[in-house]
């Protein structure tokens, strides 16, 4: 019976090291694709930025945050600029009580996108 025991423990220690492991394999993935992706989100910077410079005073609902930062362009890269409006498009949101559910929304939209596996 011992023995039994003993080999039994052995196997759910082999299994619980080999979930260990695969969560750690997918977190390492993660990691990656991550820095690779987002090491500094450069365009999200920007982006803040020309929200600060709109002056956008909350509580306010996305109509009005598109009114402000319409015909701006944010650099998202050395030579490239987008719309500011690209970056709040996709938000369902449609009104916001103040700036951190603002960011929550529009982030939760964004970073998702860019970390998707290949």
């Amino acid at each position: 019976m011992e023995v039994m025991e003993k080999v039994q423990i052995s196997v759910n220690t082999t299994r619980i090291k080999s979930s260990l492991e695969e969560k750690r394999m997918k977190t390492n993935m993660f990691n990656e694709k991550l820095e690779r992706r987002c090491a500094y989100r450069s365009d999200v910077h920007n982006f803040v930025k020309v929200l600060q410079k709109a002056e956008i005073m909350f509580p306010c609902s996305k109509d009005d945050i598109v009114a402000k930062i319409k015909g701006i362009e944010v650099q998202v890269d050395f030579n490239e600029f987008i719309p500011a409006t690209s970056f709040i498009e996709s938000v369902e949101m449609q009104e916001f009580v103040n700036a951190f559910i603002f960011y929550n929304a529009m982030f939760s939209e964004l970073i998702p996108n860019s970390l998707q596996y290949e």
